[in-house]
């Protein structure tokens, strides 16, 4: 028996995951109307005998332990052992988990009201692992049946309990996904067909098989055989089940999450009709004079799944020629055939959308077919017959080297067509498949030499992705920064009744004051280059720099932020890196003077017991530099790579810096918009102060800032999250500010600095990376 980590199971982890989420997330944000509708159902409970909840919770427990029970003999009996143990271990493992989680006690407003009963909660939660296991080791009716009377009666029964309706369904679901995200790393028994359930098929059609065969080729959404009848003619068949249906659910569901324009047509209602869409495809596409087997017929197998019959070709795909005989198998002609069949295609408005080299077929007479039309679009739009082009293209690169691939693509199509489709020569154009088997550097070459055939310039790559890996962790990362300050507003007592008090008039001020430190930024970047740099984008570029510094720590994100959208400018890698560099270095000096002059100017003495390092000290440390040099030059690959990358660049950006450095107007640019930053950041704080009625010198206001920042800068946190915020409520207090009057003012002046800018910083991250200037 084949078992796999089926499609339907992690299609319900996900589901079940995600109804678990909504209701949680409807209780926290819809409290009340939480708590009016567990009144409601109470209210009706409470005309109903009291017993009635026992009764369903009775029935549902019952119910799920019957499936189970069920479940392990029927496969006990069909000899499936492998099946019996992983359905007791899902159900196992979900059971325990909800089991731990109850005893150490879940949230109350997730589950229900005080007092709410942990037994009769991991009950329900073991009861959803159980329902998960039971309808996924077997899809037999009958234990769907029994699953959903046992998830509503327990659901129902939360109307007489203390955990609600709500909290109930919430811990069904979160056992359902449990039970199913284990039954995906363990696997259940495959539902495929089988070879007696293809001969059944077949029979019911009138067609009498005489062997059956499975297809070892790559078929995606089906699984291929090939049929000799008693007549001998031979058949390949594809057989597609209910598996097959929700893999294809769940790669349309990714694509459309993943790409901005997938090309994706509405899922077809049934599998009857997928089968359908195909068989009209391929006809259609026979019928323009594309070389593709014929459609024979469709059926239906018995565990509800679908077959379509098509005449089998003698032959091999590109992919399997190249695997079995080389590349060198492959002829120019069959190549430039190849070509000719998608163009002709093509002038039919139809899209392949998966012509890859596993499904270009060469036969006997080395004449070329094309097959598996499952994803074909009629009546396709112009991007998406180029990315066929740029799919075989591709595909045919990665199996005979991208000289020979571009060579006879443009050949054969000629330049007019691929200097329309250069553009799309990029990986997320092209299958997983394609992508995997290329690299992204192959993508790079495939580009770069298409560009020299066709002497064109090097394309702008329209961005294809909608969500990619910095996306996620940019709102992970956020999320997490949220969640690690709501503790600290939780425990701030007094504050909120303080802070509503506050002069609102003086904290718009403040927020002027914060907007002025993003054309400081912008400012002192813009002397930090060379090139002249635009006021507006510049400004966008800095917000958008503090939404990145929100979610990574040490600001690494606007660094890494800046030197990108610099160089989208047309600022050399190298000089762009040199003026973060040179910004940050007179960041850094305007906050040394800054905290010299206001020490002078508050009245302190010096600048408390600082000695310089000893003299043999820095000699050891200027000897060890020079060791590492003198090494890294002795050894010859470091010193090709000293010779001819890392000193070429070192060079220009001091180029770069002298530049800088000799055009007056850039040093006042570069130094009067780090100190406006710095001023802007003390008026804010200023008038957070004055806000909440805190009367404290403009000198020591400076002064808490200046210090207090230095060491919150010092926090692994994005954007100092916490430690800004105790360091400056801890010096306002060493400095005569009341506990709640320095808290209140510490709040506000984070709320305008640091978390109100974020809607706009994302906004602008947002409109720079759709202009392609990120």
């Amino acid at each position: 028996m084949l078992y796999r980590r089926s499609p339907r199971s992690l299609g319900l982890a996900l589901a079940a995951a995600a109804v678990a989420g909504s209701v949680v997330g409807l209780i926290h944000l819809l409290n009340q109307t939480d708590r009016g509708l567990r009144e409601d159902v109470r209210e009706v409970a409470d005309r109903l005998p009291d017993s009635a909840g026992p009764v369903l919770d009775a029935l549902a427990m019952t119910a799920a332990a019957v499936l189970l029970l069920a479940v392990v003999a029927d496969q006990l009996l069909r000899r499936r052992v492998r099946a019996a143990v992983n359905a007791v271990l899902g159900a196992a493992v979900g059971a325990a988990a909800i089991g731990g989680a109850a005893a150490a006690g879940l949230d109350e407003r997730w589950v229900g009201e005080p007092g709410w009963d942990q037994a009769v909660t991991a009950a329900a939660g073991a009861a959803g692992a159980v329902v998960a296991a039971g309808v996924l080791v077997t899809g037999a009716r009958w234990a769907r049946t029994t699953a959903l009377v046992s998830l509503v009666a327990f659901a129902l029964g939360g109307a007489w309990g203390a955990e609600s309706v709500g909290g109930r369904t919430w811990v069904l679901a979160a056992g359902v996904a449990l039970g199913a995200a284990v039954l995906v790393l363990v696997g259940t028994p495959s539902q495929a067909a089988t070879e007696a359930e293809v001969e059944e098929g077949l029979q019911a059609i009138g067609m009498v098989p005489r062997s059956i065969e499975a297809h070892p080729g790559d078929a995606r959404g089906s699984v291929p055989w090939f049929v000799e009848l008693e007549s001998g003619t031979r058949l390949f068949v594809k057989t597609a089940s209910a598996e097959e249906r929700i893999a294809d659910l769940l790669f349309r569901l990714w694509r459309r999450i993943r790409l901005k324009e997938s090309g994706d047509p509405r899922p077809h209602a049934s599998l009857q009709q997928a089968a359908e869409h195909e068989s009209f495809a391929a006809t259609r596409a026979a019928a323009v004079g594309v070389r593709t087997p014929r459609v024979l017929g469709l059926g239906t197998l018995p565990d509800g799944g679908v077959f379509s019959l098509h005449e089998a070709i003698d032959g091999r795909s590109l992919q399997d020629l190249v695997r079995d005989e080389g590349p060198e198998a492959v002829e120019e002609s069959t190549l430039r055939e190849a070509w000719s069949m998608l163009a002709t295609l093509h002038r039919a408005r139809i899209a392949h959308r998966d012509v890859r080299a596993a499904n270009v077929v060469v036969d006997e007479e080395s004449a070329v077919w094309l097959v598996d039309f499952a994803f074909a679009e009629l009546a396709a739009s112009e991007e998406l017959r180029q990315r066929d082009l740029v799919e075989l293209l591709c595909s045919t690169a990665a199996l005979l080297g991208p000289e020979r691939a571009v060579d006879a693509a443009v050949t054969t199509l000629g330049e007019a067509t691929w200097l329309e489709a250069l553009p799309l020569v990029q990986p997320l154009a092209t299958t997983s498949a394609t992508r995997t088997a290329l690299g992204r550097e192959g993508f790079a070459e495939v580009r770069r030499l298409l560009t020299d055939r066709l002497q064109a310039a090097e394309p702008e790559l329209p961005r294809l992705g909608r969500l990619d890996l910095r996306t996620l962790l940019s709102v992970l990362a956020l999320g997490v920064a949220t969640w690690t300050l709501l503790p600290q507003l939780a425990r701030s007592g007094d504050v909120w009744e303080q802070v509503p008090e506050a002069d609102l008039l003086l904290l718009l001020g403040a927020v002027g004051f914060s907007l002025l430190t993003y054309v400081g930024a912008a400012t002192s970047l813009k002397g930090s280059v060379p090139r002249d740099l635009p006021l507006g984008r510049t400004v966008l570029s800095q917000l958008a720099s503090s939404f990145a510094n929100r979610v990574t720590p040490a600001k690494v994100g606007g660094i890494a932020l800046n030197v990108r959208w610099m160089v989208k400018e047309g600022v050399e890698a190298p000089v762009a890196a040199a003026g973060v560099s040179v910004n940050a270095v007179v960041g850094f000096v305007i906050h040394v003077l800054g905290t010299v002059f206001v020490v002078l100017w508050a009245g302190q003495a010096g600048l408390g017991d600082l000695d310089a390092p000893p003299g043999r000290t820095i000699g050891v440390g200027v000897a060890l530099v020079a060791g590492v040099l003198v090494v890294t030059y002795l050894i010859p690959p470091l010193r090709r790579t000293l010779r001819h990358r890392v000193w070429p660049r070192t060079r220009q950006s001091f180029t770069s810096v002298a530049e800088v450095a000799t055009d007056r107007r850039r040093v006042v640019l570069l130094f009067g918009g780090s100190a406006l930053v710095t001023v802007s950041y003390i008026g804010a704080l200023a008038l957070s102060l004055a806000a909440v009625d805190a009367s404290v010198p403009i000198a020591t206001v400076a002064l808490v800032y200046l210090a207090g920042s230095a060491v919150a800068s010092a926090a692994p946190t994005p954007g100092g999250l916490g430690a800004t915020e105790a360091t400056f409520a801890a010096a306002l207090s060493a400095v005569g500010v009341g506990d709640v009057d320095a808290v209140a003012a510490v709040l506000l002046y984070r709320l305008v600095t640091f978390w109100l800018p974020i809607l706009p910083g994302w906004l602008s991250y947002t409109a720079l990376r759709r202009a392609d200037r990120l």
